[in-house]
Order: structure tokens, then C-alpha cells, then sequence
């Protein structure tokens, strides 16, 4: 799947996290979107995005819930502190990732 299609089936959720009605900000959630999974990927490895993961699946449902916080950060200006305050977080992914790898 291509970075252009995967913002688009995140946006429905994204607007229901940051609470957003209207469509006429759509292409720039859309992009605060991508702009998630890039630094996301950045920082833990690679990853595939499903919003439909199951309970089961970890590296989704972390990696799924950090998307829609960095968006939220986003939206409300806050950008700049995401890293700061989802560290734990964003360590939980990368050693499920390389858990995950290792076992590759």
C-alpha cells in the first residue's frame, strides 16, 4: 500500500479523535496524517498502518493510538512536545518492533 492512499483511511478517526465535523480541513489532517506515519517509521522501524487492528495485534494497536495522538498534537498546536511526552510510548513500539524482527 502507498503513503498516499494510508492517510486517507486514518482520517475518519483522526477527525473523531480531534473532534472535527467539517471537511474543509480534510487535506490538512490528511497530511498531519503522513506526516505521523514518516516520523513514527522514523522512530521505531517499520511498521504497517491498519486501522482495523485486532486486540491481538500490538505493534497496531500502539502504533494506531500513537498516530491519532501525534494528530491530536498537532491540531492543537502542540507538535513540538509529542516526542517529549509519548517517550515511554514510542520505546514500548520500537522493542515490540525488534521483538517482532528477531523473531523474522
Amino acid at each position: 500500500m502507498s503513503l498516499k492512499n494510508e492517510p486517507m483511511q486514518y482520517l475518519p478517526m483522526a477527525k473523531g479523535r480531534i473532534n472535527v465535523t467539517f471537511n474543509h480541513r480534510d487535506e490538512d489532517i490528511k497530511r498531519m496524517i503522513a506526516e505521523a506515519m514518516v516520523k513514527i517509521r522514523a522512530w521505531v522501524g517499520q511498521i504497517d498502518f491498519d486501522p482495523e487492528s485486532d486486540v491481538s495485534d500490538t505493534i497496531g494497536i500502539l502504533a494506531n493510538e500513537m498516530l491519532l495522538d501525534y494528530v491530536r498534537y498537532k491540531w492543537n498546536g502542540s507538535g513540538q512536545y509529542f516526542m517529549q511526552e509519548h517517550r515511554p510510548a514510542i520505546l514500548t513500539l520500537q522493542m515490540e518492533v525488534a521483538k517482532r524482527d528477531k523473531k523474522k
